[in-house]
């Protein structure tokens, strides 16, 4: 009898050492769970479990290639500048933009000052609305641009309105000048191609820009 008693009181306390051994473990998963979610930031899109809603942007006009001649003209500002910082907005119209800072560098054509900032803004982005669902506005067919590189802008008053401009046609009016390349990138190229430094001749290009500005 009193081996028995003593089987059931080890028994017990087996059982007993069990279930304290997996509450134990479990408040660590937790505690290590919580530990690597606070480290990331609330913003990466591995972790965000808000909602995303998508919508396409597109206009015929993105796709059209047009003469130089018809850019200058069309222009009402064409700038050498530099991207140093961009932020996507909504507007009240539920319209999503990505605004560049820009610091003009050269004013080939136009009413404005050289090294000032300007407000450049293009379709698209990513933004958190009211109810805090991402909207993501996917512009296919604009290229954006990177900050602290240098740009050749063809530009139009924004329709947002404000103080802002576009770039003419999408990406159409926006020409990369790489820092090691001797050939401007167009980024309204069509879109099933990459960018690529086969465009037209940096130099002879800008000077061509120039002569055209002088007669608009």
């Amino acid at each position: 009898m009193l081996r028995q008693n003593r089987l059931q009181l080890l028994m017990i306390l087996f059982i007993v050492g069990l279930i304290v051994t997996a509450a134990f473990a479990f408040q660590w998963l937790i505690k290590a769970q919580a530990t690597d979610e606070t480290a990331l930031p609330s913003s990466s899109p591995q972790f965000d479990t808000r909602s995303k809603r998508i919508i396409e942007l597109d206009e015929p006009e993105w796709r059209q290639n047009i003469p130089l001649q018809a850019a200058v003209s069309e222009s009402k500002v064409i700038v050498i500048g530099i991207p140093v910082g961009n932020e996507c907005h909504l507007s009240q119209s539920g319209q999503v933009t990505t605004d560049y800072k820009v610091r003009i560098q050269e004013v080939i054509k136009g009413n404005i000052q050289s090294n000032t900032l300007v407000s450049v803004r293009v379709p698209g982005g990513l933004v958190a609305e009211s109810d805090d669902t991402l909207l993501q506005a996917r512009a296919r067919r604009i290229r954006k641009m990177q900050n602290n590189r240098d740009y050749i802008l063809f530009l139009k008053n924004s329709p947002g309105g404000g103080n802002a401009w576009s770039p003419i046609r999408g990406s159409q009016g926006l020409y990369e000048i790489p820092v090691n390349g001797t050939r401007a990138i167009h980024l309204g190229r069509a879109f099933n191609l990459p960018p690529a430094d086969d465009g037209p001749e940096i130099a002879s290009f800008l000077q061509q820009i120039r002569s055209l500005a002088r007669n608009h």
